[in-house]
């Protein structure tokens, strides 16, 4: 499982919506394609995967695995394949023995996807020295006839399983449409005409732009314009790697600022497909909604989190940072929230929430880890 490509949700929804019928039809296709996908998977109708590198030179993989029939499940088993790219886990094609599946994209292929998605968010799919418990489904004999007074119906939803278990909602704010060039290190310098020009002319901002630029730049990292905002900028998720390198600088002045300097302009980007960074993007979601559910838990009064964009200093405006959401409560008042979303790796030997590779400063229902 270590070599599973990193598929999540978002390639499962992109592969599923590329390949179907457009407008409306493909909004409502899609949206019942995963439903029923995720019962096959949740129920366990999908079998043991199997992966096969083709070869080490090739940068795609193949998928393959048995699903039951959810309407005769006496019947012979569906061979189901899928083929993914190894590094960007873009899914390239896609097979099913079913009459569906001549179109590549019933629900026995995003079964299998979701399948893998599961070992990507549990972790299994990390490289550990030990290896990894991974129960596999048995396969399904019979199904029991029950009285319909007797049976229980549950219906599965991505994402609403786990540590949610109420109903929560996040306040979903779409960023405004206004030009904000004009706040963009690149428009500032056109004013200068050196570097001490540059830092004794550096703007003044008042509320009113300190929120223009922020309800602007509201997606972050999928809004073009927080991108441009940042750009130049001395932002909190570089202060300590520029506090490091002007420390190792004082120590030794032949130190190259150089591939900072293009991190923080915006020259050198990571790349977004690194498993550890994707799964940090994947899981965020859920760990906005677990936090607002342990916060209602706790005891917190009308308490809401909302998206936001970059907040840039009123005084020293080439300053910034981007809180991954803000928190309001009645008895708390306002405040920002910074998530982080560790891929930890599995040990092998939990059944259930692995503590073991927690790292030492995070706390896990009260209770600390190290």
């Amino acid at each position: 499982m270590k070599k599973f490509p990193p598929v999540y949700k978002s390639d499962i929804v992109k592969y599923l919506s590329e390949k179907n019928t457009s407008g409306k039809m493909k909004e409502i296709l899609q949206d019942y394609k995963i439903g029923k996908a995720y019962e096959y998977f949740k129920n366990g109708f999908l079998q043991e995967i199997f992966y096969h590198d083709i070869d080490a030179r090739s940068k795609y993989c193949f998928l393959r695995a048995k699903c039951v029939p959810s309407q005769k499940i006496k019947e012979e088993e569906h061979d189901v394949w899928v083929c993914v790219e190894k590094a960007t886990r873009e899914i390239g094609s896609s097979y099913c023995t079913c009459t569906a599946g001549l179109g590549g994209t019933c629900n026995h292929v995003a079964g299998l996807l979701f399948r893998v998605e599961a070992a990507n968010k549990l972790g299994a799919s990390a490289c550990t020295s030990l290896p990894c418990t991974w129960k596999v489904p048995s396969k399904i004999k019979g199904v029991k006839p029950t009285k319909i007074k007797d049976l229980r119906i549950i219906k599965s939803r991505h994402g609403q399983s786990g540590f949610v278990t109420e109903n929560v909602e996040e306040t979903v704010t779409k960023p405004v449409s206004e030009d904000i060039t004009a706040y963009t290190i690149q428009d500032i310098k056109t004013k200068c005409n050196d570097q001490t020009d540059f830092l004794s002319n550096m703007p003044k901002y008042n509320e009113s732009d300190i929120q223009k630029v922020m309800f602007s730049t509201i997606g972050q990292s999928s809004n073009e314009k927080w991108h441009e905002i940042r750009s130049g900028r001395l932002t909190s998720s570089n202060f300590y790697e520029i506090h490091t390198k002007v420390q190792s600088y004082k120590k030794k002045e032949g130190v190259t600022f150089d591939p900072l300097i293009s991190r923080l302009m915006g020259y050198k980007k990571l790349n977004p497909n690194i498993r550890s960074l994707k799964h940090g993007r994947e899981m965020e979601p859920e760990a906005k909604l677990c936090y607002l559910a342990g916060m209602k838990k706790a005891g917190h009064t009308d308490v809401n989190i909302t998206e936001c964009g970059i907040f840039l200093d009123k005084d020293m405006t080439y300053l910034g940072a981007s809180p991954d959401i803000l928190v309001d409560c009645v008895c708390c008042g306002l405040g920002v929230v910074e998530i982080k979303c560790p891929l930890v790796q599995k040990c092998g030997k939990c059944t259930t929430f692995c503590s073991c590779c927690v790292p030492d400063y995070l706390y896990v229902d009260g209770t600390r880890y190290s």
